[in-house]
Formats: structure tokens, sequence, C-alpha cells
């Protein structure tokens, strides 16, 4: 479709050809490493008849070491006494990661609270990590806590066990390995339904699958979770 042609035989057709005929004996395994990369191999017209293994990306193994909240949140110098909601990316205005969205679906919680009469978002903070480019909540009443570049596993695992859960809006991602990294530390999970979040998000249990990229679901996936502690699992 990117080459707007007609024609049956053009440059996306040859290329196929000549794949076919150099790599269609060779035989490849393909390693998957979530369902939605499981499927798009098999739905390959080039590969669909090679074998495909889902193996989901492993985390280190100092993510499943616990560490008491208030110790974390001691080491990180963060709120002890508000939700913290986490995101992460090299790029928060990237937009396969969705830091957009996150901005939307904060300005859908801020009207929320306003309409129920609550002053919630006074008792809420972002954290978040990466290069923050042009990303900016200074027009929502939400702390705002921005941590930089973090490449240190600890340091890292420290933000994690600090938080009430992690907002992931990607919309064009693998993974992220993110995802794989707070079900490793038994942290809530709001993520649209593309890259791992169908493979490690059960609705209700440890966080919110969203389907459709609906903003206005993701907004009440976070909202459900800082208003209750039932799908704390540490």
């Amino acid at each position: 479709p990117e080459l707007e042609t007609n024609q049956s035989i053009d440059i996306s057709e040859q290329l196929l050809k000549k794949k076919r005929s150099e790599l269609g004996s060779l035989p490849i395994t393909f390693v998957a490493p979530t369902s939605n990369a499981f499927n798009m191999v098999r739905s390959s017209s080039l590969f669909n008849e090679n074998r495909i293994e889902k193996i989901l990306l492993s985390t280190e193994d100092i993510f499943l070491s616990p560490i008491d909240r208030d110790i974390a949140r001691t080491a990180l110098n963060l709120p002890k006494g508000k939700k913290i909601i986490f995101f992460g990316a090299f790029n928060l205005m990237d937009k396969r990661k969705g830091g957009d969205l996150l901005l939307q679906a904060l300005r859908m919680l801020k009207e929320k609270s306003e309409q129920s009469g609550s002053r919630l978002l006074d008792s809420v903070a972002l954290v978040t990590i990466g290069n923050k480019d042009k990303f900016d909540i200074a027009e929502l009443p939400i702390e705002w806590i921005h941590l930089g570049m973090v490449t240190d596993s600890r340091l890292l695992r420290l933000i994690y066990y600090s938080a009430d859960l992690y907002a992931c809006p990607s919309i064009d991602d693998m993974g992220p390995l993110m995802i794989n990294e707070s079900y490793s530390c038994g942290l809530p999970i709001v993520s649209f339904q593309s890259g791992v979040g169908p493979d490690l998000i059960k609705n209700s249990v440890n966080g919110y699958l969203i389907e459709d990229y609906d903003v206005k679901l993701f907004s009440e996936g976070i909202y459900s979770i800082i208003k209750s502690d039932s799908l704390k699992s540490r």
C-alpha cells in the first residue's frame, strides 16, 4: 500500500520473489518474544511455514527481590503519602511509546476527579525516566518527578518497588521490556493490547489490558488502581 501502485508485478512483488528464492529453503527458526510477534510471523507469506517458538524476554534476577516501598521511596526521595504512577521510555514523546496518550489519560483523570468533587490528584505523583523532550504535565495538578535516564538495574528496581502502578501507553512496541520487569516486581500494569501486554496482564488481577487504544478506558484503568489496593501483589 505504501507504494501506491496497482501494478500486479511491482518492486514489492519482485523483492518477495527474490526473498522466496534465496530464503525459502533455509531452515530458519523464529523466536517470538510475544504472542503478537508470533502471530505476525505466522501470518507472513514468506515465513509462515517455518518453525516459530514463543519465548518471552527474560528479566534480571534483581527484579525478583522485593524491597519495602517506604525504603525504596526514602532512597529515591519520593513522596511517601502519594500514589505513584510510573512511566518510562528512552524518549517520553516518542509517538510509538504513547506519551501523548498518557497525557490525554491524565487530563481525563483530572476531569473525572473534578466531576466527582474529590481531590484525588492531590495525592498522586507521576514519576518518569528517560529523555523528557517536550513531555510536560505542568497544566495538571499532579506532582511530577522526572529522574532522567536510568541505566542501573539497582536504581530501576527501586523505582518499580516505589510505584503503585506502571502506565504503558505504547502503541507500536514488541515489548516493552518494562512490562516484563514490572510483572517481575509484582507492580500492577495498565497497558494497551499490544506488545507483551496480552501475555502477562490479566484484567482485574494484576492490571488492566485496554483494547482498541481507548484512552478513556486507559484513564479508567489508572483510576481503578490508584483508588484501590486490590490489585497489589506486594
